[in-house]
């Protein structure tokens, strides 16, 4: 024991400052084996004594709560109450987020809204928010729900808080007095007196409704009708009517000089499409006279062409109006190129080769 209190002393004289060096006496240094071995804590002075840190303290309850709470205490089945879970813990605390679902009986969670801090006298106040229900009658008991929180992030041993009991009463629905909720029989249809005018108004929006459709049905047949009967005419025909058309017309008398030409013009290009198989009618008068000479037509006939259709397109674009005599020679020119342009097996037949091409 002695040789230990030796050891002692030395290992401390050899830890000790110079300062402490300087400030004990050399001859104190010695033991002597007759005197009582000092304790190691009396003989250390309180430079070489260890710095001892206290234990964490455990929180005391009044520092970490837990408190449950609805906006309602008394609901219909299947309304939704909001039940909040406000916990407080100093700032250093970490508190894990709760999962309640286990602790609410026959309620459901619905929805789950974004937990809420708030600072309060130097505490961190939580508040989980959830949105819950039940489909069940009775009076039901929310809680207690555990709360797992820690000192601090480095804290792993695992503390918990309980909050308090909630007690919710559920109704129903349905009537207080259900001796009258059987299913009832079918009620007999009700009768509804109309006055007689409301008949005869009905009878009278029938009648015109029936016409109605009878007048819309005739015009669409006349129309099919009509357009079944110009699309087998020949071209000859259609050009023969439109040129009957054109003289009966008041467009030279009105002075629409530029129309007349216009209609002229039209007339000639259709023919030649309807009767030649080609687009006359989307062709410039050069490229109709080019397209021409693959045709049988004779040099005359492609030059009348050319000279009429050029004629009508200088009062079309170039806004020329010719002496009034030469109206009636240009509708003479062309009666005369479409006779002349007609396919001699027509002629003799004095009927269509075949069928005019749809428009």
């Amino acid at each position: 024991m002695k040789s230990l209190s030796a050891a002692l002393l030395i290992l401390a004289a050899l830890l000790a400052p110079p300062a402490v060096w300087a400030q004990t006496p050399l001859s104190s240094q010695a033991v002597s084996p007759a005197s009582p071995a000092p304790s190691p804590q009396a003989s250390l002075s309180p430079a070489l004594m260890p710095s001892i840190s206290p234990s964490p303290e455990a929180p005391s309850e009044d520092q970490v709560t837990a408190k449950l709470s609805v906006d309602r205490n008394v609901i219909k089945i299947g309304d939704l109450i909001n039940l909040n879970l406000e916990v407080t813990t100093p700032p250093e605390y970490t508190v894990e987020e709760p999962g309640p679902e286990q602790f609410l009986g026959d309620f459901e969670i619905r929805n789950t809204k974004k937990p809420v801090k708030n600072d309060h006298e130097g505490k961190i106040v939580t508040i989980y928010q959830f949105e819950i229900a039940t489909f069940s009658t009775g009076k039901k008991i929310l809680g207690p729900i555990p709360v797992r929180y820690s000192l601090s992030p480095q804290d792993r041993t695992g503390r918990e808080v309980l909050s308090n009991k909630l007690e919710i009463t559920i109704e129903s629905v349905l009537p207080k007095d259900q001796k009258n909720l059987d299913i009832k029989d079918i009620k007999p249809p009700i009768q509804v007196d109309y006055p007689r005018w409301y008949y005869l108004l009905g009878a009278l929006l029938t009648i015109i409704a029936l016409l109605a459709i009878y007048l819309i049905v005739r015009a669409i047949r006349r129309r099919k009708e009509s357009l079944a009967a110009e699309r087998y005419r020949s071209p000859e025909e259609i050009a023969e009517e439109k040129l009957r058309t054109l003289r009966e017309s008041a467009l030279l008398r009105e002075g629409r000089i530029k129309e007349y030409y216009s209609a002229l013009s039209e007339i000639l290009r259709e023919y030649i499409e309807n009767r030649y198989d080609v687009a006359a009618l989307d062709r410039t008068t050069s490229e109709l006279y080019r397209e021409l000479k693959e045709t049988r037509l004779t040099a005359t006939s492609l030059n009348d062409i050319r000279t009429l259709l050029s004629q009508c397109d200088m009062v079309k674009f170039a806004k020329y109006i010719p002496e009034e005599p030469r109206f009636g020679e240009d509708f003479q020119v062309t009666e005369k190129i479409l006779s002349a342009i007609r396919p001699p097996e027509v002629a003799e037949k004095g009927g269509p080769e075949h069928e005019p091409r749809n428009k």
